[in-house]
């Protein structure tokens, strides 16, 4: 699963406009989205920089939250 945030992501509108880019790219990915948090958690046969370019060409930016430092 990838972890990523989405510092644009302000409104439900905007988590629908990412939610859809994903899943048009990937019909099978999961995606769970914590608007507060502006984190995005997508399971997906797509990889991390396809999955960036996807919420890229959906007019936002992502970057990967790396957490192997817990």
């Amino acid at each position: 699963m990838l972890r990523l945030r989405v510092e644009k992501m302000v409104c439900g509108h905007c988590v629908k406009a990412i939610t859809e880019a994903i899943q048009a790219a990937d019909s099978q990915a999961q995606v769970n989205v914590r608007l507060d948090d502006k984190i995005v958690e997508v399971s997906s046969t797509k990889g991390e920089d396809d999955v960036i370019a996807i919420i890229r060409n959906a007019g936002y930016s992502a970057e990967l939250i790396n957490e192997s430092f817990a």
